[in-house]
């Protein structure tokens, strides 16, 4: 399958709004389909007036986002979100978060364990904390979205197709004035955090199921390492998902040179646009017919806070993002096939 991610918003507290989304989406695409849709896409574009250019998602009105939307309704691809309202988060809420998080990384590390694996620990656990909080959300909705990818594809496609669980190849926005950032949180920190992630919130997978083309991300070990036995209990036999390998084919590339980033740009503009009110229902109100139900009754538009705030009073009326939330959660597909 091919995945393709994008960032919209700032990812900072705003002081002159209410409320304020930004958020990471993702796109996947099924390889089978991949070629139609970026295809169909091209045609699309061409009937808008543009054959080689770019058009960015926030240029886009609403008809014209709903024809995107009412295309890739066309095919089995999936469209995941996390997002984040910053006006509920503080720096003071943001910093805790970081810190106790980072703190995390080595807290059942002891002088008998690998010198390499606690030398990585601890590199990561550096550049953690000298990482600002702006990139620090951003490290975490990604984390949040590639650990939700993976296992709302496994259980969605091991009933429908399996092949698909062969490889997966990942293609990120590259942001060109900090790419060497990007680099460095995707291929460093995002694996770490999300094996860490794997060990405590394991996947779920179904027993009539096929995962026979998953299986080489699959390990097994007779028991808990080491230097898990004291965070998870010594855990007979130790099954885990090999994260690193299921990471290994990213890359990372312009949207204007990539139609499936163009297309994630302009669902995840979409997306944030209606849930800071500035987009009408017509124009994203189909949206969640691309998205896929959670597995563990999640919303199905993954809205976190990591600032532990109580919800607020807002002045005159309620973030619009709860009715594109609720909207999402009537209009998705089923995760289970109907058998």
């Amino acid at each position: 399958m091919n995945i393709f991610i994008d960032e919209a918003g700032t990812f900072t507290i705003p002081s002159d709004r209410e409320w304020s989304i930004s958020c990471v989406g993702a796109l996947v695409i099924p390889e089978q389909e991949t070629e139609e849709v970026l295809l169909g896409f091209k045609n699309l574009k061409e009937k808008w007036g543009i054959k080689n250019g770019e058009i960015k998602g926030s240029k886009l009105n609403e008809l014209e986002i709903a024809s995107v939307i009412s295309f890739l309704s066309q095919f089995d691809v999936i469209f995941e979100v996390t997002a984040i309202d910053m006006k509920m988060q503080t720096q003071k809420g943001l910093t805790t978060h970081r810190i106790l998080q980072t703190d995390k990384f080595t807290v059942n590390i002891t002088n008998q364990h690998k010198q390499t694996l606690i030398q990585s620990l601890r590199e990561v656990q550096n550049q953690l904390r000298k990482m600002s909080n702006q990139l620090y959300v951003q490290a975490v909705c990604n984390s949040e979205i590639l650990h939700n990818l993976i296992q709302k594809t496994t259980l969605y496609f091991a009933q429908r197709k399996p092949k698909e669980l062969a490889e997966f190849n990942w293609v990120i926005d590259a942001k060109q004035e900090r790419i060497t950032t990007y680099e460095e949180l995707w291929k460093k920190i995002l694996p770490l955090m999300l094996q860490s992630k794997s060990f405590r919130k394991t996947f779920i997978q179904l027993e009539e199921a096929d995962y026979s083309y998953f299986a080489k991300y699959c390990g097994e070990m007779p028991e808990s390492p080491d230097h898990l036995k004291k965070a998870l209990g010594n855990i007979s036999p130790f099954e885990y998902i090999k994260i690193g390998e299921i990471c290994k084919n990213l890359r990372f590339q312009q949207s204007h040179e990539n139609l499936g980033l163009q297309i994630a740009d302009i669902l995840t503009t979409a997306i944030r646009r209606a849930m800071n009110g500035n987009l009408q229902i017509k124009g994203w109100g189909k949206i969640g017919h691309l998205m896929v139900r959670s597995e563990r009754n999640y919303q199905t538009i993954h809205l976190i806070n990591l600032s532990g705030n109580k919800q607020p009073i807002y002045k005159s009326k309620k973030p619009p993002y709860w009715e594109v939330i609720h909207m999402a959660e009537r209009t998705c597909k089923s995760i289970l096939t109907a058998n």
